[in-house]
């Protein structure tokens, strides 16, 4: 079944949800978390546990009166120590559960799923779908399953399998990626089930994306930003659209769509940028100035050269990737969306729009729209919010921190 090599052994002997299950106790703060449904235990807050658990064993975290209250898979080399699966009654975990998890999640998207215009969309996302680090994307016949916990991996080949009997014989491949914690034991894409292609072509909002699966960005595609590409997709008729962190061109390319006179893509990538190109011809749109230009280089950069040339767009798109993985790093990423809003600003026509996006988790909704508004005064300019965006309904959020995607599509005067 699988092609290539597991970073680390991937099959259980007895299967994980055979083995001896690991007794937790935890502090009282960390109890009440859980029964609120937070999924994560972390290090610190567990009081005691079985000795000698190994990754991807069962954790049943015990009550004060040594009652049942949660159950989640142990990861001993993460500080997130416990990725709960579920909490209250007793559950058996095994492939069944996976199975009707993975079936209640299908459901969910059942509205996306039925769309013949989009072919790409996550089908399960993590702790918000009641399984904790571990991520589904669906293109078209291809799955990528992204893993973020050493806990899943003597899972993994089950969940491929179990995968396989929901989604149907229709699968052509199924395809495992890993994050960094995990990769850095060794190992990149592995081939689960069957070869994907090394670039095809999906469908989202109707519009032609190019796809590599074993090498693309996250799973091979940013697809949270859909609905709203859709929408800046709306407001660009007749307009010249700038789209700064680019990337592949998902918000140039559903501009250009969308009727947009002029198209301008900036991305510190040029391969990214030429595959851009590539999605416009593919789609039949302009791919050469003045209707599509790119611009390679630093986005900071090339917004201030461009507010220094007096440049001004109709339509401002700026999606940066996250700006902080650790708490340490969270006034370095609000300096960074201040500063950003400040350029863009600076850049957008009067009466323009101006969308912002953040992805930093540890970035609250609140302090990205203070800081946003103060870039904009720092520019000399105001604003009116035209709408606030959030995540696709295949991104839905299930605690605080799923909450990650942000976004002010805002109305810019001077």
């Amino acid at each position: 079944m699988t092609t290539g090599s597991l970073p680390i052994e991937s099959v259980g002997d007895p299967p994980p949800w055979e083995r001896r299950r690991l007794a937790v106790r935890v502090k009282p703060a960390a109890l009440r978390q859980i029964r609120k449904g937070h999924p994560w235990l972390f290090d610190g807050s567990i009081t005691s546990i079985t000795e000698g658990g190994r990754a991807g064993d069962l954790a049943v975290i015990f009550d004060e009166r040594r009652s049942f209250a949660a159950i989640g898979l142990f990861d001993p080399l993460s500080p997130i120590r416990v990725r709960i699966l579920h909490q209250g009654n007793p559950e058996v975990i095994g492939p069944k559960w996976l199975a009707d998890t993975l079936d209640v999640s299908l459901r969910r998207r059942h509205e996306l799923l039925a769309r013949p215009d989009t072919t790409a969309l996550r089908i399960v996302h993590g702790e918000n779908d009641r399984l904790g680090g571990l991520v589904a994307d669906l293109y078209s016949s291809h799955l990528v399953i992204k893993v973020y916990s050493e806990a899943w991996l003597p899972w993994l080949e089950t969940v491929a399998e179990t995968f396989r009997e929901v989604l149907g014989k229709n699968l052509e491949s199924i395809t495992a990626r890993f994050g960094r914690s995990v990769r850095a034991r060794g190992g990149e894409a592995v081939s689960l089930v069957g070869q994907p292609p090394e670039t095809f072509v999906v469908l989202e909002n109707g519009l032609q994306l190019e796809v590599d699966v074993r090498r693309g960005h996250k799973t091979g595609l940013f697809l949270d930003q859909r609905r709203n590409r859709e929408l800046i997709g709306s407001h660009s008729r007749g307009q010249t659209v700038l789209d700064v962190f680019s990337s592949t061109g998902g918000f140039a390319l559903h501009a250009a769509a969308g009727g947009a006179s002029a198209v301008t893509a900036v991305d510190i990538s040029r391969p990214a940028l030429d595959q851009a190109r590539r999605v416009m011809a593919l789609n039949g749109l302009p791919t050469d100035p003045p209707e599509f230009t790119t611009v390679a280089g630093d986005a900071f950069e090339a917004l201030a050269d461009m507010s220094g040339e007096r440049r001004r767009f109709g339509v401002v798109v700026v999606d940066p990737p996250s700006m902080a993985s650790r708490r340490t790093q969270l006034v370095g990423a609000l300096d960074a969306y201040r500063s950003l809003a400040k350029l863009a600003a600076a850049v957008t026509e009067d009466g323009g729009l101006l969308y912002l996006a953040s992805c930093t988790a540890r970035v609250s909704p609140e302090d990205f729209h203070r800081v946003s508004h103060e870039g904009l005064e720092l520019a000399d300019a105001h604003a009116s919010v035209v709408a606030e965006t959030a995540h696709d309904l295949d991104h839905p959020v299930g605690f605080p921190e799923g909450r990650y995607l942000k976004g002010l599509l805002l109305q810019v005067g001077r």
